[in-house]
C-alpha cells in the first residue's frame, strides 16, 4: 500500500511544479501485486466506510503517491468511477390504514 496525497475536487487547480502545501486529503493506493490484479484508490473516509466508492471529491483529481518501501514517488491521476457507484436505491413502503384522519387527534 502507499499514500496518495491529493488536492480534492474544489480545493482550485493544483500545480504540480511547486506540490508543497497544496493538499488537502489522503488516501490510499494499491498498485498490482498478488491478490490485487488491477491498481486502484482506497478511501478510508468514504460515506458508510464502502471501500468500493471513493468519496465524490476524489474522483478527477491527481495525486503525488508516496511508496515508501523503494524511496520513491510519482503522480498519478484518480480516474472517475461509474455512475452506479454513486447510486443508492432506497423503497419505502406505506400501509395507510383509511379510518385514520389527519391531523391525528
Amino acid at each position: 500500500m502507499h499514500f496518495a496525497l491529493l488536492r480534492t475536487r474544489g480545493m482550485g487547480e493544483l500545480r504540480r511544479e511547486v506540490p508543497y502545501q497544496q493538499f488537502n486529503h489522503v488516501i490510499a493506493y494499491v498498485p498490482i501485486q498478488p491478490g490485487f490484479p488491477a491498481a486502484r484508490f482506497y478511501d478510508p473516509t468514504a460515506d458508510g466506510l464502502d471501500v468500493e466508492t471513493l468519496r465524490p471529491d476524489d474522483p478527477g483529481t491527481e495525486s503525488l503517491v508516496f511508496d515508501l518501501q523503494n524511496s520513491r514517488h510519482y503522480w498519478l491521476s484518480v480516474p472517475y468511477q461509474p455512475p452506479a457507484a454513486h447510486h443508492t436505491r432506497t423503497e419505502d413502503r406505506v400501509r395507510f390504514d383509511a379510518r385514520a384522519s389527519w391531523p391525528a387527534s
